[in-house]
């Protein structure tokens, strides 16, 4: 249920920001178009929970991570040094 809400909001949300980039690059002046436009953006939001059974899903692509910084301390490090006080490190560099 709640991943239906999340999809439905991105969508909306993408759909809305379409339509507002496309009336304010065309330079729509007049009312009954930018009035029009809205009303399809609505009733398309209102739309979307029950389109997406019946559409296909979109794959966005992602790029698998093949390295996760790890967080840790360097076992030759000084005693009383920052990295033996247990500070966080990401690619053996101190986040402070």
């Amino acid at each position: 249920m709640i991943s239906l809400l999340i999809d439905s909001a991105i969508r909306s949300t993408v759909l809305a920001l379409a339509a507002g980039s496309i009336l304010g690059l065309c330079r729509v002046r007049d009312a009954g178009i930018r009035l029009a436009a809205w009303t399809v953006v609505l009733y398309s939001v209102l739309l979307l929970p029950f389109l997406g059974s019946v559409l296909h899903p979109v794959a966005i692509p992602v790029i698998p991570s093949t390295h996760v910084a790890s967080v840790g301390t360097f076992p030759n490090e000084a005693p009383g040094g920052p990295l033996a006080q247990g500070v966080p490190m990401a690619q053996g560099v101190p986040m402070a």
